[in-house]
C-alpha cells in the first residue's frame, strides 16, 4: 500500500510505546540534508497496563511429565514383549 504518497520509496519507523511518557508531543523528522523537515504534533493517551498473571494460576508441568513417563514405560514394556515373542 502506497498511502497516496509520491515516489517509489516509503520509509517507516516505530517506537516502543511503553518507553514514552503520556501527553502532548511534537516530533521532528529531518532528512539527511537538514533542509527537508517534518514536524508532527500529537497526544499519547494513557495505556492501562493489566496486572501480571498470578504465578499460582499457571499449571506446573508435573502432570504432563508424569503422563509422558507412564506412556514411555508402557511403550517400553510393549516392545519387550514383542522381542520376547519373536
Amino acid at each position: 500500500m502506497n498511502a497516496a504518497v509520491a515516489g517509489k520509496h516509503t520509509f517507516g519507523f516505530s517506537f516502543a510505546r511503553d518507553l514514552m511518557i503520556d501527553g502532548d508531543y511534537v516530533a521532528h523528522l529531518f532528512a539527511e540534508c537538514i533542509n527537508d523537515g517534518v514536524a508532527i504534533a500529537g497526544n499519547l493517551t494513557r495505556i492501562e497496563v493489566p496486572d501480571p498473571i498470578d504465578p499460582a494460576a499457571v499449571p506446573e508441568p508435573a502432570l504432563a511429565t508424569g503422563l509422558f513417563l507412564v506412556g514411555g514405560l508402557g511403550l517400553l514394556k510393549g516392545r519387550q514383549k514383542q522381542t520376547a515373542n519373536a
